[in-house]
């Protein structure tokens, strides 16, 4: 059996190398992955601090805000059209009376 195994050679012996590091580095992440989830799970057995709270706080004020912001800049928007329509109209019968008193004033002058 010794006789048919292959012999080393630098790229199976680079390969084996490589081999031992990945699982090496496999098994540091597992290490590092199971020492994250404890701190996790340590800081989420912790009553939050006032600067969590404040900052939580902070953040749902600002979603508010926000939603407030736009709220009022689509009404704002919706109140510009409308004013840009009533414009559009007034101008309209502006002309239409202008173009009466013309013809007034032609039908009397004649």
């Amino acid at each position: 059996a010794a006789a048919r195994a292959h012999p080393s050679t630098p790229l199976r012996d680079e390969l084996a190398a490589a081999r031992a590091h990945a699982a090496s580095a496999e098994a540091a992440a597992a290490e590092e992955r199971a020492r994250l989830s404890d701190a996790v799970e340590e800081a989420r057995a912790h009553p939050p601090t006032p600067l969590r709270l404040a900052l939580d706080q902070a953040r749902v004020d600002a979603s508010e805000l926000e939603r407030a912001r736009a709220h009022w800049e689509e009404r704002s928007a919706a109140s510009a059209a409308e004013a840009r329509r009533q414009a559009d109209v007034a101008a309209e019968a502006s002309g239409r009376a202008e173009a009466l008193a013309l013809e007034l004033r032609a039908a009397r002058d004649h």
